[in-house]
């Protein structure tokens, strides 16, 4: 499978699969019907319409009838030989933050009958895009590569009738998501904490020393990590031999890694590997609660990705 810029050669694959009843846009599937119209009046507009990085498209209505300004984007149709489904990636100019109403940078639909071929997460890899991106939208196909897999959620749809893409979150990306400004924000504590304060311990009853939670966040991430990958617990261990700044700065980025590559990896989400992601999840943000009550209690202060303290 490739990712093709739509032209009017793909037109006839693209039309037929609106025909089979498939529709990009998961909001109004009145959509497979009106397309059709719309290339038979004008094929080479809307074609046109696929590649609009200026943003000069007509102004997007929501689902709450406010209309906003279109964003730049452009769009890719999968290609095997036939029409297999579409992905868009669009974005704000100079950040790589999304506006309010926009609920993702990207989304993508796969036809049914083509569904469970890897396609969908082919297309995520951005292989090709088209020559001359923007500074801003090469940095979000860099992050897209690098982690694919929660960026979007299995159930996105592009909305290729308007030119906008809508995204049906799943809890699934909502828990990715979190987890990984989990990940950042230890990496930011292990940035600025005095190694003084790694094995330091207050004089209250079971309190364990920042060194001590940060040895078993690292040990879960690769325990999970590998759990993820066999599909069900495989037992908890930890890798780390030495207790130094350094050696946890190195630990938390590596682990941070490979269980974000694992979750990555994962083509067959089962309910046992939901509930151990979800279990990974639950126990850094438990180990975060436990800290930020330890630095307080030292009397320190904890970096701003701190959302709890």
């Amino acid at each position: 499978m490739q990712l093709a810029r739509p032209s009017e050669l793909h037109l006839p694959s693209y039309v037929a699969a609106l025909r089979r009843g498939w529709s990009a846009d998961n909001l109004r599937a009145e959509a497979a019907q009106e397309e059709p119209a719309r290339v038979r009046a004008d094929a080479r507009g809307f074609i046109t319409c696929m590649e609009d990085r200026e943003a000069k498209g007509l102004p997007v209505t929501l689902q709450d009838g406010s209309v906003v300004n279109r964003l730049p984007g452009f769009r890719r149709w999968m290609w095997d030989g036939g029409f297999c489904g579409s992905i868009g990636l669009r974005w704000q100019e100079g950040t790589i933050e999304r506006p309010p109403h926009c609920l993702g940078h990207s989304g993508y639909a796969v036809v049914p009958w083509k569904q469970g071929l890897g396609h969908a997460k082919a297309a995520l890899a951005w292989p090709d895009p088209a020559p001359q991106p923007t500074c801003t939208a090469m940095a979000l196909l860099a992050r897209f590569k690098r982690y694919p897999a929660y960026h979007l959620s299995d159930r996105a749809k592009l909305d290729a009738g308007r030119g906008g893409i809508s995204e049906e979150v799943s809890v699934r990306e909502v828990i990715v998501r979190n987890l990984e400004k989990r990940i950042q924000s230890y990496s930011d504590l292990i940035a600025v904490i005095d190694s003084a304060d790694l094995g330091a311990r207050l004089e209250v009853p079971k309190d364990k020393s920042v060194a001590e939670h940060l040895w078993c966040i690292v040990g879960a991430r690769e325990s999970y990590a590998r759990a993820l990958a066999a599909g069900g617990w495989q037992g908890f261990s930890c890798s780390m031999a030495k207790f130094d700044r350094e050696s946890f700065e190195q630990a938390l980025a590596a682990s941070g890694d490979a269980l974000l590559a694992a979750i990555e990896s994962v083509d067959e989400w089962s309910s046992s590997r939901e509930d151990l992601l979800a279990a990974v999840s639950e126990h850094e943000v438990m180990h975060e609660g436990q800290i930020i009550r330890h630095m307080y209690g030292l009397g320190r202060e904890l970096p701003a990705s701190w959302r709890w303290a």
